[in-house]
């Protein structure tokens, strides 16, 4: 069978024996006209809020919290949808990029988040930067510790509109809401501290109820709004194209909750067994750094056997991204030590050679990048420049009759083993 898999903007061919498929999983797309008003209606009737018309009339010196590039949130469709809400106000609305620990969005990335109102907000437009002391602010602590420093443009607002998305996350649980605050306007300080908590056993992805570092966050939340009441949060679920399947609007943590059962609606595949190999892709934007992509090992390794191959497809377009974890797996000989130095002493990004730690004592990840072989096999990677090179060489080693998963969208979808 020929199969075509997302790679950057286009497509790479690989053939395999049908005999050795076990499943193609590609993502879940939002068919229909069923879901095109559900964000009108969910601003219109938010939970536990006052409709987002009444809420930007009633404030003055409105911020609007927005995901950057590296994330997948539809902003440019939920726009189309709330733009006529916000035209009358736009003289007390700006605009800051909640990057976390990200870097600046490229020009590019600007324009794929607002599309064409991004010549109109620009000048409104400016962005979080979790290195620069200068631009935060302590406001305290949460109930695990995490002292929280914030961005001050967000503590001078009157009011704040977050506009995010939820799709599975491997330590968080969940994405959406609350990430607009932390990690997304926090500083590097907190965002490591709250982070330190992806190494306990309960953050894993779809978990949310003692999971420390959702629990973490929602504190951040809460401290936040003590000092600034009025934020009106807008979550939706969207398939790959940023199809809207699902949005809730209105209060920031009760509405987590609800987009979180859309995501297993959307997200979560069945799939018929484990697999001997995987191919796991990151498509684009997931797939901007080594960073980025991981998640789609995290996912996709549920169905993965012990011993088994993972084969993560993913350009790697501007690199390794944050280079803390890389350089910690270079560092270190072994996985196992790997895991003793996270432990014992937990830098941002840390998490991330942890679990790719984990899983190579217990299996094997191989590559299709555009990332030098050095720079891999540094890691306990094994580079591959030709995706069927890679699985006739999985397939040999595995056995004539491995069985073989491919996910076209392994950054967003959580196979449910039965």
């Amino acid at each position: 069978m020929k199969i075509y898999l997302p790679y950057k903007k286009d497509k790479l061919m690989v053939e395999i024996p049908d005999k050795n498929i076990l499943g193609i999983v590609e993502p879940k797309e939002v068919k229909g006209s069923a879901k095109e008003n559900v964000l009108k209606k969910a601003v219109e009737n938010p939970t536990k809020a006052m409709s987002l018309n009444n809420f930007l009339r009633k404030h003055n010196k409105i911020l609007f919290l927005i995901n950057d590039g590296q994330r997948p949130t539809p902003t440019k469709k939920i726009l189309d949808t709330i733009y006529p809400i916000m035209k009358p106000y736009m003289n007390k609305i700006e605009f800051m990029i909640a990057t976390g620990s990200h870097r600046v969005p490229t020009e590019e990335e600007f324009n794929n988040i607002f599309g064409p109102y991004y010549s109109e907000f620009k000048p409104k437009i400016s962005i979080h930067d979790s290195r620069n002391d200068q631009v935060l602010e302590y406001i305290g602590k949460t109930s695990r510790g995490t002292e929280l420093y914030i961005n001050k443009k967000v503590l001078e607002s009157d009011a704040i509109v977050t506009i995010g998305s939820s799709e599975p996350h491997y330590f968080a649980g969940y994405t959406g809401t609350r990430k607009s605050f932390l990690p997304g306007v926090s500083s590097i300080k907190t965002i490591t501290a709250n982070h330190k908590h992806a190494l306990h056993p309960n953050s894993k992805t779809l978990s949310l109820k003692g999971n420390p570092v959702h629990d973490d966050m929602e504190d951040a939340v809460r401290e936040i709004m003590k000092l600034k009441p009025n934020v009106f949060a807008i979550n939706v679920v969207a398939d790959g194209e940023g199809n809207i399947f699902d949005a809730q609007a209105g209060d920031i943590l009760e509405i987590l909750y609800k987009s979180a059962k859309a995501v297993d609606e959307l997200f979560c595949v069945p799939v018929p067994g484990k697999a001997d190999i995987i191919i796991s892709v990151a498509p684009y934007p997931m797939d901007v750094s080594l960073y980025q992509s991981q998640k789609a090992i995290e996912n996709t390794k549920l169905a993965l056997k012990d011993g088994g191959i993972l084969i993560l497809v993913s350009s790697c377009r501007d690199g390794i991204g944050d280079k803390t974890f890389y350089d910690l797996l270079k560092d270190n000989d072994t996985p196992e030590e790997v895991i003793k130095a996270t432990e014992k002493n937990y830098i941002l990004g840390y998490h991330k050679a942890a679990k790719i730690a984990e899983l190579v004592t217990c299996g094997h990840i191989w590559a299709i990048t555009d990332l030098e072989d050095k720079i891999l096999e540094e890691i306990f990677i094994v580079p591959h420049s030709s995706l069927q090179d890679s699985i006739n060489k999985a397939i040999s080693e595995k056995g004539k009759d491995a069985k073989v998963l491919i996910f076209l969208d392994g950054s967003s979808t959580v196979p449910l083993v039965q």
